[in-house]
């Protein structure tokens, strides 16, 4: 996570891949940043990831990233995503 404070350390949200069309819920721990302005996702397994959006909640603050381009170990394997609307 990249915020107006600062940038988070490395954050892994799953080790064993995410089923399609699946809806997953993670509690993480992480740095504070501030105001979240972007996140970078990597996509470190064999098939291509895509998600429909990212939402972070904080306390009563929520930030939504919306995902557009497939994320591949061999043609993409990272993203930059910034908040939806901008």
């Amino acid at each position: 996570m990249i915020g107006d404070d600062g940038i988070s350390g490395l954050i892994t949200l799953s080790k064993d891949g995410f089923w399609r069309g699946s809806t997953v819920e993670k509690t993480i721990k992480a740095e504070k940043v501030g105001n979240i302005e972007m996140i970078k996702l990597y996509n470190e397994g064999d098939q291509p990831y895509l998600c429909k959006r990212i939402t972070i909640e904080y306390k009563t603050k929520f930030w939504v990233f919306d995902c557009s381009n497939p994320i591949s170990k061999l043609d993409n394997p990272d993203v930059d995503l910034v908040l939806s609307g901008q």
